[in-house]
């Protein structure tokens, strides 16, 4: 009891300042570039100026847009979120996003039995903020139990929204990731349908995955408060897609699970180990028999991976793909170039547009008169212009005698000039 209630006030008393600080630092990690080794971020104020340039500067700083562009909810990658991938840099939430959903859809293109959903980096964020944030009233207002149910079920209606169009209860995994406190864990809640149909009850149960769960007491605290979230978030859905009914999502349904994982041993690699954790769930699931109780029997050295290759593997990826994208944009300014007659010409408007348009008639006339000849003609103009050149060398031989025999003969003392006249006579 006495413990229980230590938990409760603890938890009141810093769920506000909590919700604070995490929705605050994450929102700063999509946005800023630096990072001192992932702990404390810091954003500077500027001026409209400033941030309009810091806006476009980052649209053009986009190297790859996943899976494509147009794709609704795609993930845009810049410059400084690959950034986050260098030895010693905190994990950007974009990386997490990429990694997650491109782990997820190869893995899908590979197995057809089991399906899971991952959520975003932001869901359970959201989820906490929706219900346990307090909204700031005047003092003489204050809001009523029923009142503040109200407002946490309208945040709960806004949550759901996150997974429209997608039955969560017709997945046999959930992949929840989960940054508090500038830290990041991974919940994996396994067949939560299971529970919902009221069938093979003792299948279900949550996997918490904590890269330092070495400090007990504040893991404990922590993972307690998190799948409190977790099942109150998959009671509501439950009961806003059927007829509502006692919460069916409880610690003996859904039990919780914190498995002996590795151990990071800096302050900067928990995304780095979360997304290894992700990659060997994904491994086993490629068998779904008694899956729950596989995961739980797995030995802590089984999820080890290596950090260091872990963030030159996802640069590498990033490249690649990035490659890929430009290759095909390239492709189809090519295929959608117009194609165009002899008779036609690419022009641009006064409006910048480029069309095409139809060589006037006396172009094209003109163009066909300086069309090439053929080898055949070629070769008969050749000819003649030798005939032409034999004929004329005995003209030019007989003018060449007449000026020699019209020249004046002068001796040795003599020479020829011109008078004022403009008459050659011989001095």
């Amino acid at each position: 009891q006495d413990e229980a209630a230590d938990d409760a006030s603890t938890e009141e008393a810093t769920n506000e300042d909590d919700d604070a600080s995490t929705e605050s630092t994450q929102s700063q990690k999509s946005t800023s570039s630096d990072s001192s080794q992932g702990s404390e971020y810091e954003l500077e104020e500027e001026d409209a100026s400033d941030s309009g340039d810091r806006k476009c500067s980052a649209i053009s700083n986009i190297i790859l847009t996943y899976p494509a562009q147009g794709i609704s909810n795609a993930i845009s990658i810049r410059k400084m979120n690959k950034d986050s991938l260098e030895k010693g840099r905190f994990l950007d939430d974009t990386i997490i996003d990429f990694a997650l959903w491109h782990s997820q859809t190869s893995w899908q293109e590979r197995h057809t039995g089991a399906t899971l959903h991952v959520f975003g980096s932001f869901f359970f964020t959201k989820l906490k903020n929706a219900l346990t944030s307090k909204t700031k009233q005047p003092r003489r207002a204050k809001l009523n139990e029923r009142e503040m149910q109200a407002r946490r079920t309208r945040s709960l209606t806004d949550v759901a929204k996150w997974t429209k169009g997608i039955n969560i209860f017709e997945k046999d995994l959930l992949l929840i990731p989960i940054f508090n406190k500038n830290h990041w864990t991974l919940a994996v809640v396994c067949y939560a349908g299971y529970i919902v149909d009221g069938a093979r009850r003792g299948k279900s149960g949550v996997l918490y995955l904590d890269s330092l769960s070495s400090d007990t007491r504040r893991a404990a605290r922590q993972t307690k408060q998190h799948m409190r979230l977790i099942r109150q978030y998959l009671n509501y859905m439950r009961n806003n897609e059927q007829v509502p009914c006692e919460d069916v999502f409880t610690d003996n349904s859904l039990p919780c699970h914190v498995l002996a994982v590795p151990q990071q041993e800096n302050g900067c690699d928990c995304g780095i180990y979360l997304l290894e954790y992700a990659s060997c769930i994904l491994k086993e699931m490629a068998n779904t028999d008694d899956l729950l109780q596989r995961l739980l029997e797995k030995q802590s050295t089984a999820w080890a991976g290596d950090p260091s290759a872990k963030r030159e593997q996802l640069m590498k990826l990033i490249e690649r793909l990035s490659a890929n994208e430009a290759e095909d944009e390239a492709t189809e300014k090519t295929e959608a170039a117009p194609t165009m007659a002899k008779n036609e010409v690419l022009r641009t408007t006064k409006d910048g547009v480029a069309e095409v348009q139809t060589k006037p008639a006396e172009q094209e006339q003109e163009a066909t008169t300086h069309t090439e000849p053929t080898k055949d003609e070629a070769a008969a103009t050749e000819e003649v212009k030798v005939t032409e050149k034999t004929e004329a060398a005995p003209k030019d031989e007989a003018a060449a005698t007449e000026k020699t025999e019209a020249a004046p003969t002068m001796a040795k003392n003599e020479v020829l000039r011109t008078t004022k006249d403009g008459v050659a006579e011989v001095q």
